[in-house]
């Protein structure tokens, strides 16, 4: 009669996959280890990011302040004791828009921006699809040449092109404003738009040829629709550039009707005849509310359009 016998071993161990070894063994090595010195460069680092923060909301967080408070109150004390004021009113914001001409102010200042971004966008757009896409004698000297001026301070133009200007009949104009402005503002346009298009596929320039379509058919219809981020990008520094401005203005215009928003907030700030600290806040935050919405608008496009073309090869 024969026997049976029973293993009595233990089973061996699973198998494990090297596989799976391998990708344990490479996440563990990627596990950041949590160390003192880590912990205090990240405190450190946001310590640093919040002092900046405060740095730049503080002085729009006094003006806030300061616009809401009586002309008695914030003579008596910085607008940081606001919270022992009986009571806040908006009168600054009355004055600064009746008295202080705020609204006819805002008025010229997009008749002043406005234009200058149409006119600097749309020769910066030519322009630079021009050097990116021709090919002629010197077209890399020129282009430094343009870009070059960039070093130039915009105040040395400012004497001669005045008497131009006077010369011509365009003095107290808007024009010559414009001119001013979307002339010195021609070199960054033209380099930021050039780098982008020099990053778009040259695939899509032939196939417009092929379809039969012109270089200037191929630039409206097909470069200018994904330009959109580059396009923003000149619209959003040239608008703030434009709009905050206060030199240009202030020379070629006067404080005559056409001024805008900064020389009748300057007017008001170097007033004698009252004390305006609470009108000045005010009409500075009118001022500010359009370029911010502007940004705040187009942001989503600035950033790609300022990097467009950095890894381009």
């Amino acid at each position: 009669m024969s026997t049976i016998q029973i293993d009595t071993a233990e089973p061996s161990s699973r198998p494990t996959s090297p596989r799976r070894n391998s990708a344990t063994t490479a996440r563990k090595r990627r596990r950041p280890r949590r160390t003192a010195g880590g912990f205090l460069a990240r405190f450190g680092v946001h310590i640093a990011v919040l002092i900046i923060v405060a740095v730049w909301v503080l002085p729009i967080i006094g003006l806030l302040v300061s616009s809401f408070r009586t002309g008695a109150a914030s003579a008596v004390g910085g607008w940081w004791t606001f919270l022992n004021d009986a009571g806040l009113t908006t009168e600054a914001y009355r004055k600064a828009l009746v008295e202080g001409q705020m609204a006819r102010g805002t008025l010229n200042s997009f008749l002043i921006t406005i234009p200058t971004n149409v006119i600097l966008v749309a020769i910066s757009a030519v322009t630079a699809y021009a050097f990116s896409t021709m090919n002629f004698r010197g077209k890399n000297a020129i282009f430094l040449l343009i870009v070059g001026m960039l070093a130039m301070p915009a105040q040395v133009a400012l004497a001669p092109l005045f008497s131009l200007f006077t010369s011509i009949g365009l003095s107290g104009q808007f024009a010559s404003v414009w001119i001013f402005q979307a002339g010195f503002g021609l070199p960054l346009g033209l380099l930021v738009l050039r780098t982008y298009f020099d990053s778009i596929p040259s695939s899509l320039h032939e196939a417009a040829l092929i379809d039969g379509a012109s270089m200037l058919t191929t630039f409206i219809r097909v470069i200018l629709p994904i330009s959109l981020p580059a396009l923003a990008s000149v619209l959003i520094m040239q608008f703030i550039t434009a709009w905050n401005d206060l030199l240009a203005p202030l020379v070629f215009l006067g404080g005559g009707q056409n001024a805008p928003t900064t020389v009748l907030i300057a007017a008001l700030a170097n007033s004698e005849t009252s004390d305006t600290t609470t009108t000045t806040a005010a009409a500075a935050l009118i001022s500010l509310v359009i370029p911010l919405a502007v940004f705040l608008f187009l942001q989503r496009y600035y950033s790609r359009g300022m990097t467009a073309g950095a890894t381009k090869g």
